[in-house]
C-alpha cells in the first residue's frame, strides 16, 4: 500500500516537472507550444486547411475544435484566432467570438478586420455602446488608408445608424 502511494507521488512529481519543462519556455520567452511539442509550421498549416474546409462546408462545430487546437499550439497564429472567432460567430456564441477577435487584434493591431467582425457580434448582443467604441477604433485605424476605404465608409454609416438608434 505504501509503495502505491510513493509511486503516485512520483508520477505526479514527474507530471509536474514535464509540464514545467513544456510551459516554461512558452510563458517566459513567448515560444509557441508547437515548437516544444515537436510539431512544425507545416503541421499547423495542414490543420488550418482542414479547419478552413470544414468551415467552408458550414461544419462550424468541427472546424472550431481544430481552430482552437491551432491557437493552443501557436498563440501567435492569427488565422487560428480568426477561424475560431468566425466559427463562434456562426454558432451564435458572440461573446466567445469577440474574445477571439480581440486576440487576433492583439497580434496585428493595425488590422481593422477583426474589429469589424467584433462590431457584428456586439450588435447581435445588443451591446451598442461597445459597438460604437469598436467603430471608433476602425475609423482611427482606417483613417487616410485607401486600402480600407469601403470599411471606413461602412463604419461611418454604421456609427451614424447606431447613434440615431440610441
Amino acid at each position: 500500500m505504501t509503495e502505491n502511494k510513493t509511486q503516485g507521488r512520483t508520477s505526479i512529481k514527474d507530471s509536474a516537472k514535464k509540464m514545467s519543462e513544456t510551459f516554461t519556455p512558452l510563458l517566459t520567452k513567448g515560444v509557441p507550444l508547437y515548437i516544444t511539442r515537436g510539431l512544425t509550421k507545416e503541421d499547423l498549416d495542414a490543420l488550418y486547411l482542414i479547419a478552413y474546409n470544414l468551415y467552408s462546408e458550414k461544419k462550424y462545430q468541427e472546424a472550431v475544435q481544430i481552430f482552437e487546437t491551432i491557437t493552443f499550439y501557436n498563440h501567435f497564429d492569427r488565422r487560428g484566432w480568426i477561424g475560431t472567432a468566425a466559427c463562434y460567430q456562426m454558432l451564435g456564441r458572440y461573446s466567445d467570438a469577440i474574445m477571439s477577435y480581440s486576440s487576433a487584434s492583439l497580434i496585428d493591431v493595425q488590422d481593422p478586420l477583426p474589429i469589424f467582425h467584433s462590431v457584428e457580434c456586439y450588435i447581435a448582443l445588443k451591446r451598442y455602446s461597445e459597438a460604437l467604441s469598436a467603430l471608433e477604433a476602425i475609423l482611427t485605424l482606417t483613417k487616410n488608408n485607401s486600402e480600407f476605404a469601403n470599411l471606413t465608409n461602412w463604419a461611418m454609416k454604421m456609427k451614424e445608424t447606431l447613434q440615431k438608434a440610441k
